[in-house]
């Protein structure tokens, strides 16, 4: 069956071209207005193209031009392709080198960024997806302002196989890996998300995420599927998002449970503080029962939802609901990732590819719709990691996990996260649970510290907080966690710090924590 990405936003633009499809930056845009842009990028790539518009990059940030830029890239046709604008010059150039793009779109950020080393990797028809820029810019791009609209040019119909969008992830080696995922995947999940939800023209959607991360797409598209509103969030946003969530009165609020735990110490949680919401979507992160209480509390009617999925799943894989009673995964007090959504398969194998009983911790492994086409380039990869088992294939996560008595999954770490100290193994995350309950608070991590002979020898925990006089210190921590774990498991050090650093899309970011470390020599 023939579809594209941009055919519901396109139909909502004929039905109500001036209700509001996106605000970003203190614009807001219309149906029609989105539409339009997206449909003369579209244009402009299929006349690039000759007619085709094949992979085209979009590297923008928190702009008009970098959501027309995925508008128009699907309006076209072609394979979507988020690039970051946070990457240093070399990940860029390695990626342009690997993806081997027709076209890229950019926005008045990312045109500041482009030296002339990234532009010699970039393709040679480069679009500043500016709607507010006149004329041409610069000598290699030209503005989309200076286009004409091609009135008329319908969404191009597009077979289930098509792919979708490649997006890129860090390699063990180093060098990226681009994750290819179909047209069929993103639609199918598309429909089994608006189908448990029941999402609607009146709904007001957050968008916490930049376009390097995955969610993004699914938070875009179940918006503009339905005729709602999208509402952006800036990167200063991000740190204080309850009054942006109440004077945008959103309804849906999507985010990694980090937001959460940073609002819980600056005590802005109030019961009753987001009364509008009504889901509440986390993923990314270890989402735990005192944080999904806490946010149960602020947002009394919203259902609230812990997602699991990594990349290569097409963004979501496995959901479990907050229920009374919650269910959780007893050795680290967080929600279970609970169930497969509609379509999708989850078993446990071990090593040799054999499927486990209820009870016994391996990786775990999906099945279903939702895998992606593969790895660019790598069909050894992509057959490793996507073998053929009886006849059907399969996604092997990476993540170890066990299925209890009634079929949910529980995570318990990483199949390849686990470090050996004085010859046990160690999960970081393990350790990360009872340093939430020793110091009360969610803002906590462990990093694997020093290294040694190739290897790690020890781990380090940071807990952020300024130690005040009702906060325990490195010591009373310390002295806490060795009542509760065998000493192997006990972190070398505890560090308080002022905030645990994050990435771009709110997760904790482990390696800036070690290269604190490093830096200290």
């Amino acid at each position: 069956m023939s579809n594209n990405l941009a055919r519901h936003l396109y139909l909502s633009c004929v039905e109500q071209p001036r209700r509001l499809a996106l605000s970003v930056g203190g614009c807001a845009i219309s149906y029609g207005a989105l539409a339009r842009f997206g449909r003369v990028i579209a244009g402009w790539l299929l006349a690039a193209g000759g007619g085709r518009a094949g992979r085209v990059g979009v590297l923008a940030g928190r702009s008009v031009g970098a959501y027309a830029g995925v508008v128009g890239s699907c309006w076209a046709g072609a394979t979507y392709v988020p690039l970051g604008l946070n990457w240093p010059a070399e990940r860029l150039i390695a990626t342009l080198a690997l993806v081997r793009l027709d076209a890229l779109i950019i926005d008045a950020e990312a045109a500041l960024l482009l030296t002339p080393q990234v532009l010699d990797a970039c393709p040679k028809a480069i679009l500043l997806a500016d709607p507010f820029a006149g004329g041409l810019y610069g000598a290699r791009f030209q503005s989309m302002a200076a286009l004409a609209d091609p009135v008329g040019l319908a969404p191009v119909p597009l077979s289930s196989d098509h792919i979708a969008y490649i997006m890129f992830t860090s390699g063990t080696t180093g060098v990226p890996k681009g994750v290819q995922v179909g047209l069929g995947a993103i639609t199918h999940h598309l429909r089994v998300i608006q189908e448990l939800y029941r999402f609607t023209a009146d709904d007001r959607m957050s968008l916490a995420l930049e376009l390097t991360f995955d969610p993004s797409i699914l938070n875009m598209f179940m918006a503009w599927n339905v005729g709602a509103s999208l509402h952006v969030l800036s990167r200063p946003e991000l740190s204080m998002p309850i009054s942006f969530i109440q004077d945008h009165e959103l309804s849906v609020w999507t985010s990694a449970p980090t937001v959460i735990g940073l609002l819980m110490r600056l005590g802005v949680l109030e019961q009753g503080a987001l009364p509008r919401l009504r889901v509440s979507i986390f993923g990314g992160e270890t989402l735990t029962l005192e944080a999904a209480t806490v946010w149960q509390r602020a947002a009394p009617d919203s259902t609230i939802d812990n997602v699991y999925g990594p990349t290569e799943l097409t963004i979501e894989c496995l959901y479990q609901r907050l229920t009374d009673p919650p269910v959780v995964t007893p050795e680290r007090e967080c929600l279970a990732v609970g169930l497969p959504f509609a379509g999708n398969v989850a078993a446990i194998l071990d090593q040799g590819l054999n499927f486990l009983p209820a009870g016994q911790a391996s990786e775990l492994a999906v099945a279903g719709p939702q895998l992606a086409a593969g790895y660019l380039d790598q069909p050894e990869l992509s057959a490793a990691r996507f073998p053929m088992i009886d006849g059907t294939r399969w996604y092997l996560t990476g993540d170890k996990a066990y299925r209890d008595g009634e079929g949910r999954f529980h995570l318990v770490g990483r199949c390849d996260d686990q470090i050996k100290v004085r010859g046990y193994r160690v999960e970081p995350g393990d350790v990360e649970s009872h340093l939430r309950q020793v110091c009360g608070t969610e803002l906590v991590a462990v990093v694997a510290w020093p290294f040694a002979n190739g290897g790690a020898i020890g781990t380090v925990g940071f807990v952020a907080g300024n130690g005040g006089e009702t906060e325990l210190s490195a010591r009373e921590i310390h002295a806490a966690l060795e009542r509760r774990l065998p000493g192997y498991m006990v972190p070398q050090a505890i560090r308080r710090i002022a905030a645990l650093p994050v990435t771009q899309h709110g997760k904790v970011d482990r390696k800036a924590l070690v290269a604190m470390l490093e830096g200290e020599g």
